[in-house]
């Protein structure tokens, strides 16, 4: 490994959330990098494990995007950011249609409405932990193939240790891999050369719950220029910032 890696945007983590965030910015001509502590191609993260059922609040995510904010409302009650109500009722089944235009498989897992998208092959139903070769470890097998398809770099074994601060603007961060220290730059800085308008829909992620505090933090200090993911799947409630990537559409890019 050089003692310095240099990109456009770094994202820290290669869960859900930062591979499809780089996927797309590969997409979009952005040179990107993926920092991932796991050393193997099948590194553990919630969305291998969990049951692949994409779904807004237990509703189908086609459903109208009145319904669908009301409903988030009524779960969250004051925790729900207004932005993100919007954002996730609107935006959820872009997530899966996009998902779906990569080649990953969706099946109907259920006569409920909200299993209509869920991740093929789904999961065994028997006790334990069974996820090889089912819908969440193969998505993440096929969004790894398409980061290196769209030229994006995938690190594993790459541990962030700390950001590098230029006064207010985030330049770089201190990585570990194999025992050895390096440093990751973004020399050129701000994202927002990339993103016309959208910078705050790639660059923020807001919770519905209770961690709102740490998520605005984690906004102002680190996704600003790096997308910082959070190991929590994405697939439920918390999937800010698997859902910001798709803010950064065509017609929203320069």
């Amino acid at each position: 490994m050089s003692d310095k890696l240099e990109f456009d945007v770094a994202i820290v983590g290669g869960g859900i959330a930062g591979l499809v965030c780089g996927v797309r910015l590969a997409e979009l001509g952005v040179r990107v990098g993926v920092l991932e502590k796991g050393e193997h191609d099948r590194y553990p993260c919630n969305a291998r494990f969990s049951g692949g059922a994409f779904h807004v609040c237990f509703h189908e995510v086609n459903e109208d995007e009145s319904v669908l904010a009301d409903v988030i409302r009524e779960r969250a009650g004051n925790a729900a950011t207004p932005a993100y109500v919007e954002a996730m009722a609107r935006d959820t089944r872009t997530a899966v249609k996009w998902l779906k235009a990569q080649g990953i498989k969706f099946i109907k897992a259920g006569h409920e409405a909200w299993r209509s998208n869920t991740l093929a092959p789904p999961l065994v139903a028997k006790p334990g932990l069974h996820w090889e070769g089912r819908g969440g470890d193969v998505m993440m097998r096929t969004l790894t193939a398409k980061l290196k398809e769209a030229r994006g770099t995938l690190l594993l074994g790459t541990k962030a240790l700390k950001l590098r601060m230029d006064g207010a603007k985030c330049v770089g961060v201190d990585v570990e891999q194999g025992g050895q220290r390096a440093v990751v730059t973004a020399p050129r800085g701000d994202m927002r050369r990339w993103f016309s308008g959208q910078l705050r829909h790639v660059a923020q992620t807001h919770y519905i719950g209770t961690r709102e505090n740490q998520a605005a933090w984690r906004s102002h200090q680190s996704w600003r220029w790096f997308a910082h993911g959070n190991g929590s799947g994405g697939t439920n409630c918390r999937a800010g910032p698997f859902l910001r990537a798709f803010a950064v559409q065509g017609r929203d890019a320069q």
